[in-house]
């Protein structure tokens, strides 16, 4: 009997790093880990359209459109990294509630198509722009442009944390995908990655991996 409860409460409710979905219901079964800094209300799920838009981490608003638009929905103590393919006529947008608490950034190809729409303000240091020289997508200096934007999403949440409004205790950073699905398999060479979590603790000043794939964003 327990075990049949246990696979009808798996089937109702989706777990990830940060809650629990209940499709059912369409929201969240936990809170908001960041409260009401991601709205008032505190079970929501991307604002009721689910089919649209992707949250799995119970974290950022991600949605893709048909043309490979990526909108990037920001809240408060989130820093967003989105890796991937960019392009020149229909760059990726990020969006972030009022304040200096919440930042993003795009590498990519044409990044500054991306990065230079984003407010100086909500901008992760270091991330590159269309003036700077492309790293080879699939050599060696792409990391090390990986590893620079995470020092950069680094500083920016040190940065958060000296807020005079001391509006967070902890900043998450995420690195996720441009590519919305296996289909797009045979136009890229690597398929998409899973999401890769960060989390930097305010008090202790120090930046730790919550999840995500061994070999990506593993410095």
């Amino acid at each position: 009997m327990k075990s049949l409860l246990l696979s009808v409460l798996l089937c109702l409710l989706s777990a990830n790093c940060f809650g629990y979905y209940m499709a059912q219901q369409g929201r969240w079964l936990s809170r908001d880990p960041i409260g009401e800094k991601g709205g008032k209300n505190l079970y929501a799920m991307v604002d009721n359209d689910a089919v649209n838009r992707l949250d799995y981490l119970g974290l950022f608003d991600k949605s893709i459109a048909d043309n490979g638009i990526v909108t990037i929905k920001v809240k408060n103590c989130e820093i967003v990294i989105l890796d991937g393919h960019g392009s020149k006529k229909t760059p990726h947008v990020f969006t972030f509630p009022e304040g200096t608490c919440a930042a993003g950034g795009f590498l990519g190809c044409y990044p500054g198509t991306t990065n230079d729409t984003i407010p100086e303000d909500n901008r992760v240091p270091g991330a590159p722009t269309d003036k700077e020289p492309r790293a080879d997508i699939k050599g060696s200096k792409l990391w090390s442009e990986r590893k620079k934007i995470i020092e950069g999403a680094e500083e920016k949440a040190k940065m958060i944390c000296r807020d005079p409004k001391k509006c967070c205790e902890n900043i998450i950073i995420t690195v996720t995908d441009t590519v919305p699905n296996p289909a797009w398999y045979d136009i890229i060479s690597t398929p998409p990655k899973e999401d890769v979590v960060f989390k930097y603790d305010c008090e202790k000043g120090k930046l730790n991996r919550v999840s995500g794939p061994s070999d990506y964003y593993n410095f």
